[in-house]
């Protein structure tokens, strides 16, 4: 949140979605050209959005029609990679996907890691 008060968090943890800071062509490559045509670094929500469309265009790549119950069928055993990780989905279709690891110090948030299931 851009409301994260950095002084009374500082020297802990969180997980995100993503972090611009990780080092991953993909994501370096995704900050890149959002950069570029937005002037401002994509937050973990447009980059959950950005993922979520593409997952569901590969889809219906994969299936070659538009019919919504292929395509639901086709999700349930999705492997994506994405900017934001692999996605993959459970037996109840929740999607399960690795997390950023970020820590507040010194009045900035910075990437740690990334850690999946």
């Amino acid at each position: 949140s851009a409301d994260l008060d950095l002084t009374a968090t500082d020297g802990s943890y969180f997980s995100n979605f993503y972090s611009p800071e990780d080092p991953r062509p993909v994501v370096q490559d995704w900050v890149k050209k959002y950069q570029e045509k937005f002037d401002q670094v994509p937050d973990s929500i447009g980059t959950m959005a950005y993922d979520a469309t593409n997952l569901l265009l590969d889809t219906i790549a994969k299936t070659g029609e538009d019919n919504p119950q292929k395509v639901a069928e086709m999700l349930a055993k999705a492997e994506f990679e994405g900017v934001t990780g692999r996605i993959v989905f459970d037996d109840k279709h929740n999607p399960v996907k690795p997390a950023a690891i970020l820590q507040v110090k010194d009045g900035k948030v910075s990437f740690v890691d990334m850690v999946a299931p």
